[in-house]
């Protein structure tokens, strides 16, 4: 996969996370009954669809879109774009469900929602472009620090390879790593690109 421009700066995960609503334990509950139900009832889908997947290396339209339907990839986007900003046990408990359906959809599910998670950490800015209008937005995540990065207006430009990029071929945005220049320092950093800003080989 290889990387030709980046759009945003880079984030510092503690120093740009943004303000998430408090909600209570009740709530919570409320809502992890309420999505691990739907993922429950996508299990005969997914185990019907499961040889599928293992023959094909990738999870049919038909799949993606009844997770969709269901809500379960806004699971953790912010909610002032639409999502539930549900809490970690909501989080593994979607995803276990999901699971004894079919292992691969579960793992692009578990893969995608955490990188949401982190996309949710970035400034307001990045945070409209990815979320604004589409709040099942999906993602992959590489993390590896195998690319090189220049400054430019409006963000960097990478130019490097990813390997494992689970949920590449599903996903909208990608939460990649590249050391980053910042004055005369170089820093390990996370940066958003648009998936059709890369290219997999």
């Amino acid at each position: 996969m290889e990387a030709d421009r980046h759009r945003f700066a880079g984030s510092d995960l503690a120093g740009t996370a943004a303000a998430r609503p408090e909600n209570t334990a009740a709530g919570q509950k409320a809502l992890r009954e309420k999505l691990t139900a739907k993922a429950a009832a996508l299990v005969p889908l997914l185990r019907a669809k499961a040889a599928e997947i293992e023959r094909e290396g990738r999870i049919p339209d038909e799949v993606l879109a009844a997770i969709e339907a269901a809500q379960l990839f806004r699971l953790r986007t912010p909610q002032r774009f639409g999502g539930f900003e549900a809490d970690i046990r909501t989080y593994m408990d979607v995803v276990t469900e999901l699971g004894r359906g079919c292992g691969s959809t579960s793992w692009i599910a578990f893969i995608s929602i955490a990188t949401v998670w982190i996309a949710a950490l970035f400034p307001d800015e990045a945070q409209r472009e990815v979320f604004a209008g589409n709040p099942d937005v999906r993602f992959m995540g590489a993390l590896g620090m195998t690319a090189r990065a220049r400054a430019v207006d409006g963000g960097y430009s990478l130019n490097g390879k990813w390997a494992y990029a689970s949920n590449c071929l599903h996903a909208h945005w990608a939460v990649l790593s590249a050391p980053l220049p910042q004055g005369a320092a170089v820093v390990p950093s996370i940066l958003l690109v648009p998936m059709r800003d890369l290219a997999i080989e």
